[in-house]
């Protein structure tokens, strides 16, 4: 899967985590790491009005403490946090 960083997510990278920014293919492979946990998948949802949204899939990273929150419908890392301070 191609993957792209938005703006916010290596925004919050830099402020979070404190460290270089990865490239999207360390992104993927944390995303199938076998101590990466999904803790919600992402769904399209339509709204009354008729509009899509597309709701985040979650995962958790534990060795690093790392929550990726992912749009597989465009592709996107879009924020990342972390359970831990700062390093």
């Amino acid at each position: 899967m191609k993957l792209a960083l938005t703006e916010h997510f290596i925004d919050r990278w830099r402020q979070r985590i404190c460290k270089p920014v990865p490239p999207p293919s360390f992104i993927r492979h944390l995303l199938r790491h076998p101590h990466t946990l999904r803790l919600q998948k992402g769904r399209r949802l339509v709204t009354p009005e008729g509009s899509e949204c597309n709701t985040l899939t979650i995962y958790y990273y534990t060795p690093a403490g790392l929550l990726l929150f992912i749009d597989h419908f465009n592709r996107t890392a879009v924020t990342v946090m972390t359970t831990v301070g700062r390093n």
